[in-house]
This record gives structure tokens, sequence and C-alpha cells, in this order.
């Protein structure tokens, strides 16, 4: 019983190791076709993980390494389109919201309109006054002076009297005070001059509850000629005051020295070449005067030449050269500054009631009328109240535009009907659109305040 015993155990020995030598045999078509599926997916995991990544040695080729399934790759790059697609549909669609807001909320449309114009004649008569009831207007001044030498014809005894401007103030009451031709002032060192001419110091006047002295500008003349008479600036009082109230409250002060005085043997000129020069220098300051009064013209006001009046003033001296003769003139210019506006309003008035216009017009450029005082030229100055003038003459109206009517006819309207809309206006000439936003927009923007239009007259 022993020897059998040991032979089993050889055999048995024996036998395991030809089952490891041997590999042994499954049917494993029974397993495959009854595979759980989690079993399925644990093998799909492993598949995408070995296309993620294969492992392969350096030169060696991984026997480990699985090749991933045709339908894995397929899914894969499926869903990745897909994403895509989706990222490109979405943004496209921002795009195109975006657009869309934009061109909402910066919509707009720039038209440029030119009015129709046409030439009246206009002859009609009109009221200026200060207080601008009618036409409001203003007191223009300039001053100017010229020199020049003429020729001497020989020597005489010559006498003449200094002369020079002066402001007179009242500081008296608001009342104007009239002084009349030959007038005294006397000077500090007791010299007296007089006026040549009637004049008017104003009243006082108030200003941001103030009163402020009333005051006029003239010139004075020596009593006596000789050069004793030539002095420097100075202050005057009025002796024909004295014993009266207004001797302290009325003065002057000068605004030039007191020069020309004299009394010798001077050179002279003939009366001929005088009277040419002076004539000459009177044309030269007139327009010297009217060009400086045109520049100085404030914005908003219309000045007519015609409507200045020029006083010359004959300044006589004496040359330092023998053989000639100095002549010298000042030019003071006062003229009328009408108020643009105003005076626009007043033309088209008249011309409304003298014509059959029935379109609405405004009159244009009344610069080109011709002016005269109605009466004769007043005595201009500070204190005029009121003046009466014509105008005469072919004028330009403009005919004027309803910008309101026509943004609202042209809101939310197509591009398209842009010329058949303006034809409905007939004051308008032409019209163009400046700009246009959005420009690919084929109407104009429905909203309020988002047409502008700008009348232009070129």
């Amino acid at each position: 019983m022993a020897r059998k015993i040991l032979q089993d155990l050889i055999l048995d020995k024996k036998k395991r190791e030809a089952a490891n030598q041997a590999p042994r045999k499954k049917d494993v078509s029974g397993i495959t076709e009854h595979k759980s599926k989690e079993t399925m997916k644990k093998e799909e995991k492993k598949t995408h993980k070995a296309v993620e990544k294969p492992h392969i040695d350096s030169g060696e080729k991984n026997e480990k390494f699985e090749r991933p399934s045709f339908r894995s790759v397929a899914g894969a790059e499926e869903r990745r389109n897909k994403k895509v697609i989706w990222l490109s549909a979405g943004g496209t669609i921002s795009a195109i919201a975006v657009i869309f807001v934009l061109g909402t909320v910066f919509a707009g449309a720039s038209i440029q309109v030119t009015p129709k114009k046409s030439t009246v004649p206009l002859n009609a008569q009109f009221t200026a006054n200060k207080n601008g009831s009618r036409i409001p207007f203003e007191i223009m001044m300039v001053k100017g002076s010229e020199t020049r030498s003429v020729k001497a014809t020989g020597t005489e005894y010559v006498e003449r009297k200094a002369s020079g401007k002066i402001v007179v103030y009242n500081t008296y009451n608001q009342t104007p005070q009239k002084l009349i031709k030959n007038t005294r002032f006397e000077a500090t060192n007791g010299k007296v001059y007089r006026i040549q001419n009637n004049i008017t110091v104003p009243g006082m006047r108030q200003v941001d509850g103030e009163l402020i002295p009333g005051s006029v500008e003239t010139t004075v003349y020596a009593s006596e000629p000789g050069a004793a008479y030539n002095i420097g600036l100075t202050d005057f009082t009025i002796p024909g005051f004295k014993g009266d109230p207004r001797y302290d409250k009325f003065y002057a002060r000068s605004k030039t020295e007191m020069t020309g005085g004299f009394s010798g043997v001077a050179p002279i000129a003939s009366e001929k070449d005088l009277e040419e020069t002076k004539k000459s220098i009177e044309t030269s300051l007139k327009e010297d005067l009217l060009h400086e009064a045109g520049s100085q013209v404030p914005e908003g006001y219309v000045f007519y030449a015609d409507s200045a009046k020029i006083d010359f003033e004959e300044i006589k001296d004496i040359s330092d050269d023998p053989k000639s003769v100095v002549l010298s003139e000042t030019g003071n210019l006062v003229g009328v500054l009408l108020k643009k506006d105003s005076l626009v309003s007043e033309i088209t008035k008249q011309i409304t009631l003298s014509s059959k216009e029935t379109l609405p017009f405004t009159a244009n450029s009344p610069e080109s009328l011709k002016f005269s005082f109605q009466g004769g030229t007043p005595n201009l100055g500070t204190e005029t109240k009121e003046i009466n003038f014509s105008l005469s003459g072919n004028t330009d109206i403009v005919y004027s535009v309803d910008e309101n009517a026509l943004a609202k006819d042209l809101k939310g309207k197509p591009k398209s009907d842009f010329q058949k809309i303006l034809s409905s206006y007939q004051t308008v000439y032409k019209a163009k659109i400046v700009s246009f936003r959005p420009f690919w927009a084929r109407s104009f923007p429905g909203k309020d305040g988002k047409i502008s239009i700008s009348v232009t007259e070129n």
C-alpha cells in the first residue's frame, strides 16, 4: 500500500507539470455572447484610454497597445463637430443681435435743405426808437484827423487862436442843459476859451442804481490869438454860472492840449491851393471814417453809410518850414446802428403788405437797400430818441422751411421716398441726405429726434 501511494504522488506531479506546459483551450464563444453591459463599458473605457494615450517605448512596440474601435472614434468626431456648429451658430446670433441693437440705438439721418429765394422791390418808411418798441437803434461815433503841407507862396503877419477838445460834464440833475454859441470856459490859469456852436450837455443817468454824470465833447477856441493860449491838459469852469448852484455842478476837462495859437509873420499859400487841399483831406477822411465805422459795427446790427453825418473842423497850425503851410482837419462821424433782427422783421411785414406772396418768407440782406432820412438829417447824438427813415431798392427774400414738419413726414418712411416727400414742400429749392445711419438701413429712423435738418442758403 505504501508504494502505491508514492506512485500516485509522482503521477499527480507529472500531470501537473504537463498541464503547465500545455495551455488549456477554452471555449469563449458562449462567454462573449453573454457579456454583461457593465463588462462592455469597462472594455470600451479601456479602449478609449488606449486611443488617447498609447504607450510606445522608444524603438520597441508595446504589445499592450489596443487599436480603438471605429465606432468610438466616429462618435468622438461627431460630438466635436456638433460643438463647433453650436458655437458658430451662437456667435452668428450674437453678432446679429449686436448689429440690430447698434442699428437701433445709433440710427439717424442728417438732411441739408436749401430754401427757394426771390428778389422783390421795396420802398417803405420806417421808425426807429431808443425804447425798442419798433426798431431799436444805437448811435455810433468815430473820429479821425489828417494833416497835409501846402506849398507857401509868401509870408504875412498872422494871428491865430489856439484850440483844443474838452469834455463838459453835468453833475447837477438829470435834465439836459443847453449851452449857446460863445459860452465861456475858464482854465485854471485864467485863460478863457469859447465854443463856436450850440451844444447840449446830457443830464445825469442811472446805471446799476448809481447816478452817472452826463457829458459831451466839444471844441473850444481861445478868446484871443497868440501862443500864450497854447496850454496843456487842465480843468475848466463856466463863468456864466457864477452865483448859480450850477456853477459847481457843471465843469469841463481837457481831452487834448490847446494848440495853434500864434501872432507874427508866417508863410501863406494861395486860396486855391488851400481849398483843393481841404477838399482832398475831407474826401480822404470821409472814406477812412466810413471804413472804420463799418469795421466797428457790432454783431446783430446794420450800419448804412448814408445814415452817417460827418462834421469837419479845420485846425490851423504854423509850419516849422517857412516854405510850406500846414493844413489839418479833424472829422467827426455820427451814425445810426439799427438792430438787424427787428429791421428784417419790419421789412418782411412791408413786403407782405405790398406783394401778393402767400408762401412764408423772411427778408434777406437788408444791407443792400438804400437808406435816407425822412425830413432831412436830424441832429444825431446820444440824446436822440427817435429817427424816421426810408429804405428803397431790390431786396432778397428767403422762403421759410418747416423743419419739424419735414422731419415728421420723413420719420419711418423708405429712403426711396425722399424726393417724393420733398416735392410737397413748395418752399424747398433742393435737399440732400448728408448722412444716414446705419448705412444698410432702407428707411428713415422711426423715433423722434433721430432726423436732423439744417437749412443753408448756399
